[in-house]
């Protein structure tokens, strides 16, 4: 079973394009868990329209906060293999299979995460390489804690259960901790391929 966690707020401009390249990927018992952050505009009307009962739609949350929001998402997945995925970005079509097919075999705590391309619509809606040099700069704390991203991560049930008995540091956000227990009692892989386009608006 696989769970998808996503965390919106007002996210309705860009929720359907994600959303859709997400849900031709799953099988009939997998699940997205959707936490949304009290949206004011059309996100939640738009993901009720699915009807598809692999959407769980968790609505009234009050964090003001994506890091909390992802963390609520988070205490309701019941996959084998827990994906985050932001709101507005646009998986490839290949990017589920390959994730599980790179962790599926280990028995233990154990942490996927690839390259991504980053779509800046700011610059005539550009692709650069997360390795860019450019990319390098506008994510650089990330870079200089660990070479990895949030919204391109996948883990399995046994790295989510080390998760569950560890309480995550106050300041500090849900993917940089995700990777750091990784690391520090299982394993992670890099996967140098991009199979995520990362929406920049600004």
């Amino acid at each position: 079973m696989i769970s998808v966690c996503i965390a919106t707020y007002n996210g309705g401009k860009y929720i359907k394009e994600q959303l859709d390249s997400i849900l031709f990927q799953l099988g009939k018992d997998d699940e997205v868990i959707i936490s949304d952050d009290s949206s004011t505009d059309d996100t939640l009307s738009i993901l009720e329209s699915y009807h598809d009962e692999r959407i769980v739609i968790l609505t009234n949350q009050k964090f003001h906060s994506p890091v909390y929001n992802f963390e609520n998402a988070l205490k309701s997945a019941k996959g084998d293999f827990i994906f985050l995925s932001d709101q507005d970005d646009i998986w490839e079509k290949n990017k589920l299979i390959t994730a599980i097919k790179s962790i599926n075999n280990s028995k233990k705590p154990m942490l996927y995460y690839s390259n991504l391309n980053v779509f800046d619509m700011v610059n005539n809606s550009r692709y650069y390489l997360y390795n860019n040099e450019y990319v390098k700069k506008y994510f650089s704390r990330y870079f200089y804690i660990y070479n990895g991203y949030g919204c391109t991560m996948v883990w399995n049930s046994e790295l989510m259960s080390e998760l569950k008995k560890l309480k995550m540091p106050k300041g500090m956000t849900h993917d940089i901790w995700v990777n750091l227990v990784a690391n520090s009692i299982g394993n992670s892989f890099y996967d140098s391929n991009s199979y995520i386009n990362y929406r920049v608006r600004s």
